[in-house]
């Protein structure tokens, strides 16, 4: 998975969630993970965090790690 929109998607499916449902939950606009393109504003990703702490936001971002953060963290 290349992009940050690669790994919310993948994110989103091991939640098992639509992504119209995933953006209503975190109170994104429709259409928001269709329309990433380069990255995603800090705004938004901490929307994204505190809705779901379990996602590792390192992972998200650049790719490096595993999708969840340990407990530990």
């Amino acid at each position: 998975m290349d992009t940050v929109k690669e790994r919310l998607v993948a994110f989103i499916k091991h939640k098992a969630l639509s992504q119209s449902k995933f953006e209503k939950i975190t109170g994104l606009s429709n259409g928001f993970v269709n329309n990433i393109s380069k990255g995603i504003g800090a705004d938004k990703l901490q929307r994204i965090l505190c809705v779901y702490p379990d996602l590792n936001q390192i992972w998200l971002l650049t790719g490096e790690g595993e999708m969840l953060r340990k407990e530990s963290e």
